[in-house]
Parts: structure tokens; C-alpha cells; sequence
């Protein structure tokens, strides 16, 4: 909706998005007094300012040098999408080089940005996997925005709340719980059976040896020495 805004360096109306992202990525350029509070140049400015602040320090290793190129992308998403630049936190990882973020929307529900370094991941195929399972009725993420040359993706959220949370929860009265703790079960089954299903052949490469000794690996290379930066001997 920024594309009716005044911009305050000329007092012209913005047709052109680009000069919008432009002023994202120069801010300090955004334009003289007297400013009107509806400036399209100023908005996306601020915004641009308060990304880089939220992710200096969130952003942090191991690729400081995408913070730029992340903050430019999120915050030109923000009005669209409704997301708060100011609230922004890790999300999780896993055991691959790609990192999630939460923001929190206007609304009080939140997204997840994916931050995948294109050198390392590949998002096409999350995006294919996650529509493939999807059709078959499993529950998916949803992809609201991407730029798969920068390696960036907004998600729906599935929430704070895991499965295993949830079940260590109910376990504690479980005499009480055994209904919801059955149904969960159930759940996960179903799950397990959609994705199943929906794995046709030739959508998705064989799980052969190659493929297990790849996942094996993940063990010693992301829990052992990453996680507890311990290193096995070849007797372990």
C-alpha cells in the first residue's frame, strides 16, 4: 500500500516500487523537512533503520555479512505482512546452515523467516517437499515471500509449542490426560501416513545406503561436535 504515498523530496506520488526498496536500502537518503507523516521514503527508511537494529544483535555469527541483505528484504515486507521489526527472536535450527527467525504481526499471531545462505542450501527443494506433503493433507508450511537468490523465506508459524512439550505436559497427570494423550498419538500416526503417501516415486530420490550414511552422520558432525564439541575416537 505504499505506492499512493507522497514522497517528500519532490512532493510527487510513488509509482515506482523500486525507488521504494531503493530507499530501504539507502536510508540515509531518505529525504529533506519538512517531512509528512505519511512519506512513503521516510516509512520504509524507518523501517529499514529499525530492522538493522533488531538484527544487529540477533542476527550475530556465523554470516555477519548477510545481516545487511536480511534486514533490506524483512523490511520491505513489513507493511504487507504486518510484522514488527522490533520483535524479532531466534527460532530454531537444525541440523543443516539454516537459521529461523520469529517476528510478531500486528495482529499478535507471528511468521517465521528463514535465513538458508544460497552457497550452502538450496530452498527449492523445501518449497517442493512442503507443497508435495501438503497435497497429501499433512501440515506444512506455508510460503508467504521468497528470494531463493539471497536464500530467504517467510513461513507460517506452527507456534511455540512442540510435540514433545506439549506431551511432557499432559504425561504429568496422565491418568487425566490419557484422552488428549491419544489423540496426539493418533495425530503424529496420521501424519506419518499422509507424508508416506504423498512420497510417490520419482518425487523424491530413493532412501538408499548412501542416503542413511549421510543421515547417521549428522550425529557425530552436529550433536557430538557441535552441540557437545566433543570428538569421537574411532573406537567409539
Amino acid at each position: 500500500g505504499f505506492d499512493t504515498l507522497p514522497d517528500c523530496r519532490d512532493d510527487r506520488r510513488v509509482r515506482d516500487r523500486r525507488f521504494l526498496f531503493y530507499a530501504v536500502a539507502s536510508s540515509e537518503q531518505s529525504c529533506r523537512p519538512p517531512h509528512t507523516s505519511r512519506c512513503a521514503a521516510c516509512v520504509l527508511a524507518a523501517n529499514a533503520r529499525v530492522a538493522q537494529k533488531a538484527t544487529l544483535v540477533k542476527f550475530g555469527n556465523p554470516w555477519p555479512h548477510r545481516q545487511n541483505a536480511f534486514t533490506a528484504w524483512i523490511g520491505q515486507l513489513c507493511a504487507t505482512y504486518g510484522l514488527d521489526l522490533n520483535q524479532l527472536s531466534n527460532a530454531s535450527a537444525d541440523a543443516s546452515f539454516r537459521r529461523y527467525f520469529r517476528m510478531t504481526r500486528a495482529d499478535g499471531s507471528s511468521a517465521i523467516v528463514m535465513d538458508a545462505p544460497p552457497d550452502k542450501e538450496n530452498c527449492e527443494p523445501f518449497i517442493r517437499i512442503a507443497k508435495l506433503f501438503g497435497a497429501g493433507g499433512a501440515n506444512t508450511p506455508q510460503i508467504e515471500a521468497s528470494d531463493l537468490g539471497q536464500g530467504f523465506l517467510l513461513l507460517t508459524d506452527f507456534g511455540w509449542t512442540t510435540y514433545l512439550q506439549r506431551f511432557n505436559a499432559l504425561l504429568s497427570n496422565a491418568e487425566t490426560n490419557i484422552g488428549e494423550i491419544d489423540r496426539l498419538y493418533r495425530d503424529a500416526i496420521d501424519a506419518l501416513i499422509q507424508i508416506q503417501k504423498a512420497s510417490r516415486p520419482g518425487d523424491l530420490p530413493d532412501y538408499d545406503r548412501a542416503l542413511l550414511d549421510r543421515e547417521l552422520q549428522l550425529f557425530p558432525e552436529w550433536y557430538v561436535n557441535t552441540q557437545l564439541r566433543q570428538t569421537l575416537t574411532g573406537a567409539q
